[in-house]
């Protein structure tokens, strides 16, 4: 029976090989699953159904970028969560003819 030295030396040298052959073997089994998403025409949520989606629609639906809730709500129904960056051209109007923008608060 072999030693515990020379049995860990083997398990050290056996998971070398299997992560050689890993290494070798990826392009090509990537190459083939590349192949059938294009044949059979299949998108990430066919694959992933319970990731989230990064296409910016959340669960809930009314909540924009970054998931905050909006905070102002416009004319037309648009809605904006306020804070830095550029304001939508709604509010940007509103601003100019000296509107309050607390009238659109949600």
């Amino acid at each position: 029976m072999p030693s515990y030295a020379e049995l860990k030396e083997q398990l050290d040298r056996l998971r070398n090989e299997a992560e050689q052959a890993r290494r070798e073997e990826m392009p090509r089994v990537i190459a083939g699953i590349k192949a059938q998403i294009k044949e059979y025409d299949l998108k990430p949520e066919d694959l992933f159904p319970d990731l989230p989606s990064r296409r910016g629609g959340s669960e809930e639906g009314a909540r924009g970028k970054g998931g905050r809730e909006p905070k102002y709500r416009g004319p037309n129904g648009q809605t904006w969560v306020g804070g830095a960056g550029r304001k939508p051209d709604w509010v940007r109007a509103a601003l100019a003819k000296g509107e309050d923008l607390e009238k659109f608060a949600i």
